[in-house]
């Protein structure tokens, strides 16, 4: 298949495409569980359970966006923005459909929701947090204009994740109308918090990852 830009449409969230969203996770989980947060059971959960997880998304807005990609009539990815590990950015957290890996869709939908995630939100960076095997997603990254900034080690996402994690950042280099502040309460609600220090809590194990836990939790 050759990218047809044409056919490609980046809309926001839609519950009426609840069945399409379950399927693509469900085929996400069998082939890309490798890499991706998903929660040992997600491909098991049903159409109603799918249909409530996006109809929470649509009623809530939100600083954290979940927008979907069409190719043609189908559902072929999910992009999602999630809280970042520094104050002020977010991160993003996306799955493309197996047979449309490899196509350019990804880093066309990723150079356009880092504009959104600027020029909309205000964001101060964008990150991708890549497991260091994950050749695929670095090409990605590297492409759309992305850096490696940091390392950490975590619990491994998925059977053959390492646990060792590659950030990789856009920063925004708008002018200060396209730059959020962060309100002073925010950054000073921990002690030892200031602008820029991690900013999520990390994974344990035995406790479900954190993209799974984000999504049980809207």
């Amino acid at each position: 298949m050759v990218f047809n830009e044409d056919l490609l449409e980046i809309i926001p969230l839609n519950p009426l495409l609840a069945k399409e969203h379950m399927n693509l996770y469900r085929e996400g989980k069998k082939n890309l569980g490798n890499f991706l947060a998903l929660g040992d059971s997600f491909h098991l959960y049903t159409f109603q359970y799918h249909a409530k997880l996006l109809g929470d998304f649509y009623r809530q807005p939100s600083d954290y966006p979940v927008f979907m990609v069409m190719y043609g009539k189908k559902l072929v990815g999910m992009f999602h923005f999630s809280p970042a590990r520094y104050m002020g950015g977010v991160q993003m957290i996306y799955l493309i459909r197996p047979n449309f890996e490899g196509k350019g869709i990804a880093t066309f939908v990723l150079k356009h929701l880092t504009n959104v995630a600027f020029y909309t939100h205000k964001y101060l960076r964008v990150e991708l947090h890549i497991d260091v095997d994950n050749t695929a997603s670095k090409r990605v990254a590297e492409k759309a204009g992305f850096i490696t900034t940091h390392t950490y080690e975590d619990d491994p996402v998925g059977n053959l994740g390492t646990g060792n994690f590659e950030i990789y950042c856009q920063m925004n280099n708008l002018s200060s109308d396209y730059q959020r502040q962060i309100p002073k309460e925010d950054w000073m609600e921990y002690e030892d918090w200031s602008p820029g220090v991690r900013n999520f809590t990390p994974r344990r194990k035995n406790t479900q990852n954190r993209h799974f836990r984000r999504l049980a939790n809207r």
